[in-house]
């Protein structure tokens, strides 16, 4: 069985088109448990409205994605744990059941960016081609935005480390390297809010920085959120 677990913060905006891309799929995980960080009531009642066609739990966090995801994963009752921000797109309606079709312990799909303008796509270019240099060096990349994991291999791994506020995804991908990761070519879609608001060239100049500071051993107090 599937579990699907969606980390919140005031994401109303975006929750309403996960759980109906969720609720398309031909075939309905288990379970979905939306782990909610303090947000306004607008998201509650947002995700709300999927309660009568999905399994929908929705449960409280203090304000840390790691520990939000740690947190669904110990109340999911599914074998295989599928970790999803809430501004993912899944297209088409056989996701899930390609998904677990797979058979596999830990899969890793691809993220691309939905409805990019040039910059977007330049910008998706260099992280896919930073992404593949780090394999080929033998370095785990991986991105939270979707990651698929069994259950018992999440808990071996002890999960998602709490204490660190950025590159938590990377630093998964290199505790689950000896379970050989299926580097999958299922695509989901995340918004392009941050690219945005935020701008293209200070995104990736930000990420590399968090990356560089994640590989040195120094832990970055802070992630500016987009909303």
């Amino acid at each position: 069985m599937i579990s699907i677990i969606i980390p919140a913060l005031n994401e109303e905006v975006y929750i309403k088109t996960i759980l109906r891309d969720l609720s398309l799929q031909s075939k309905i995980p288990g379970e979905i448990i939306v782990v909610d960080s303090s947000s306004d009531e607008k998201t509650r009642k947002a995700a709300e409205q999927y309660k009568k066609s999905l399994p929908l739990l929705i449960i409280k966090s203090k304000k840390n994605v790691s520990l939000q995801r740690n947190l669904g994963a110990k109340r999911a009752k599914g074998n295989l744990l599928m970790f999803l921000d809430a501004d993912i797109h899944i297209v088409g309606r056989d996701f899930l059941l390609k998904v677990e079709n797979m058979q596999r312990k830990v899969i890793f799909p691809k993220i691309k960016i939905q409805h990019p303008n040039f910059s977007e796509k330049m910008a998706g270019a260099v992280i896919s081609l930073t992404m593949q240099c780090a394999k080929l060096l033998g370095i785990p990349t991986a991105r939270a935005g979707c990651m698929i994991i069994d259950k018992l291999v999440f808990e071996k791994v002890k999960g998602f480390n709490e204490n660190l506020r950025v590159a938590e995804d990377v630093d998964l991908a290199r505790r689950l390297k000896s379970f050989k990761p299926c580097y999958s070519s299922l695509i989901v879609y995340e918004s392009p809010r941050r690219y945005r608001k935020q701008g293209v060239i200070k995104t990736l100049f930000v990420w590399t920085i968090q990356g560089l500071s994640y590989f040195f051993g120094k832990n970055q107090r802070s992630y500016e959120e987009i909303r």
